[in-house]
């Protein structure tokens, strides 16, 4: 009898073990009182020690202000994921929306299965400010990488945003992957896609982890990256999954983070389709970028991710430019095909998508400018670089009102193929650039002001310990003026405005510089009450230092490349190709 018990025992605790939660990662919503919450558990026949056969266990989640009293509770869907790979390895995914939050405000919470598998440790995050409360969480910050991978740096860089997140919780408001996660995902029959999701729960569980998918998860159509982020705020329906069913679509979506308008796009379907998702994703983006354009008032900044550059310098930037074509100037469409074949994409001329010749549609680069992106992010190449505002392969080398969008390669994450090298002398379109291993943050301070700065955490093998810096940037910015066309000469509504040198900043931070303070008076400056109750003067804020009491701990490894702070006046006719920079 005492032996029938122990074994009973051992199923049950073996049951338990197999569908505990993990892989646990959330997500913001598409607005400030929601957040996504997913995980995966294990299924398992009865033979290996699992539940009656189909049983599997729920999906809820418990969440309350209190860590001792999880008050509120929601069940969601449950979903089948299996892997494409020979052994059609099987695991439950798990999607729930925890609704009703209060903007800022740090909640607890809990996933899984009280009555079969149990629940996952304790875990917290804090939602997303709103109107009322954004001008007592400014800045926001994110962290910014892609390429990581499960071997090399790449948990490297989650104990270094882990140190961050211990030094004070509330440091980091999001994490943006711009692709190519695990190298890749459905290796293994999916185990390394498991081991990765591992890699980043202690991060993921309690930051936001924003997504866009690179090439490295092109197996299966996506599959593991359409399953595995379904708690991506969806904007566009749904995306075809091999998985079965028609997955949410996070191929591309957007949502709003306090004075950021923030949207993902797919550079994938460029290269490997389904081409008639081009023409989709291309009219669901430029009416998204409308509206966005149109808001400003709630909204000043306008952000988007995805994984392949439009524009770089490695390995040359000749390469670069021919390399990312597709992306940047369209699809080469054949001559006999029709409006109708072409929205099907049955008209795309896959054999020329890199070379000479057909007439291109729906490339990204002429909405981002007609529409006033002012920030791109990518990566793709393994390493960092950060452009000066580039419309068709011109820049006017601005850091301040830019009259196009400033291109940032962050793509150092930490992945096995090793950096990218730089093997030409950087063009005049790239500000800095960096063979190391690491990460950017993103500070965006209020609708003018926004700070970028990128960090190395290399192990010192190979050329990404050889030294290479990079460079930490203001960002300034004027309102934008209605939407512009490609071509067209237009003027930017600013005033003039003077510089006086070697002017400490705000005696709240952590140390005194002496730098630049630039003042301007710019007409026609629309600002949110919230963002207008900042300071006295927005316009006059210098982010050139970090707040005391908010310096995180840092690893030996990861540091703070070289540091510059500037800005210029550009009151002047703009044209394209923009003015040469002054000497």
């Amino acid at each position: 009898m005492y032996s029938l018990l122990l074994l009973a025992l051992s199923a049950t605790s073996s049951a338990a073990l197999h569908h505990a939660p993990e892989q646990i990662h959330i997500a913001f919503g598409k607005t400030p009182d929601i957040v996504a919450v997913q995980w995966s558990t294990r299924v398992l026949e009865r033979a290996e020690g699992g539940g009656p056969e189909g049983q599997q266990p729920r999906s809820f989640v418990y969440w309350g202000k209190d860590p001792t009293h999880l008050d509120e509770a929601a069940e969601g869907l449950s979903i089948s994921f299996v892997d494409g790979g020979a052994r059609k390895r099987q695991q439950q995914h798990h999607v729930v929306n925890m609704t009703g939050l209060e903007a800022s405000t740090r909640y607890h919470y809990q996933v899984g299965d009280p009555a079969y598998g149990g629940l996952s440790r304790l875990y917290s995050f804090k939602t997303a400010a709103d109107a009322v409360t954004l001008a007592d969480d400014l800045p926001i910050r994110l962290a910014i990488y892609g390429d990581m991978g499960v071997d090399k740096n790449g948990s490297t860089v989650v104990r270094h945003l882990l140190e961050h997140m211990h030094g004070d919780p509330d440091y980091l408001d999001g994490v943006l992957h711009v692709g190519d996660f695990a190298y890749d995902m459905d290796e293994r029959d999916g185990v390394q896609g498991d081991l990765f999701m591992r890699q980043i729960e202690p991060v993921a569980a309690r930051l936001p982890y924003m997504t866009s998918m690179g090439n490295h998860e092109k197996a299966y159509n996506f599959l593991h990256y359409s399953e595995r982020f379904r708690n991506m705020p969806v904007s566009d329906g749904e995306v075809a999954s091999a998985n079965g069913p028609p997955a949410p679509n996070n191929w591309w979506y957007s949502f709003n983070i306090g004075p950021v308008h923030l949207v993902a796009v797919s550079t994938e379907i460029y290269d490997f389709g389904p081409y008639d998702y081009i023409p989709r994703q291309y009219q669901w983006l430029e009416k998204d970028l409308k509206e966005a354009n149109a808001n400003r008032t709630l909204a000043p900044w306008i952000i988007v991710h995805g994984h392949k550059p439009l524009y770089c310098s490695s390995p040359t930037p000749a390469q670069c430019d021919n390399w990312y074509r597709s992306q940047r100037e369209g699809i080469p469409l054949r001559p006999e095909a029709s409006t109708t074949a072409e929205m099907r994409g049955d008209g795309i001329d896959a054999s020329r998508l890199r070379g000479k010749g057909r007439k291109r549609k729906w490339g990204l680069e002429e909405l981002f400018y007609t529409y006033g992106v002012d920030l791109y992010f990518c990566g793709h190449e393994h390493n960092s670089e950060r452009l000066f505002d580039v419309v068709k392969g011109e820049t006017g080398r601005r850091t301040r009102d830019m009259q196009g969008t400033t291109y940032i390669v962050t793509g150092a994450g930490g992945n096995r193929e090793g950096v990218t090298p730089f093997l030409s002398q950087a063009p005049a379109r790239v500000a800095s650039r960096a063979e190391v291993w690491g990460y950017s943050i993103l500070e965006v301070h209020n609708a003018t002001h926004v700070y970028y700065e990128q960090r190395a955490c290399d192990r010192g093998e190979g050329r990404e310990g050889e030294g290479r810096r990079s460079g930490r940037r203001e960002v300034w910015r004027s309102p934008k003026v209605p939407p512009r066309s490609m071509g067209g000469a237009w003027t930017e509504g600013i005033g003039g405005g003077k510089g006086v040198p070697a002017l400490s900043v705000d005696p709240g931070c952590t140390e005194r510089r002496s730098l630049s303070w630039f003042c301007q008076r710019r007409r026609a400056c629309v600002l949110a009450s919230a963002l207008r109750s900042t300071l006295p003067d927005p316009y006059s804020l210098l982010i050139g230092a970090e707040p005391r009491g908010r310096e995180p701990h840092r690893q030996p490894r990861c540091r703070r490349l070289r540091e510059t702070n500037f800005a210029r006046n550009n009151a002047f006719l703009h044209s394209i190709p923009p003015h040469p920079p002054p000497p």
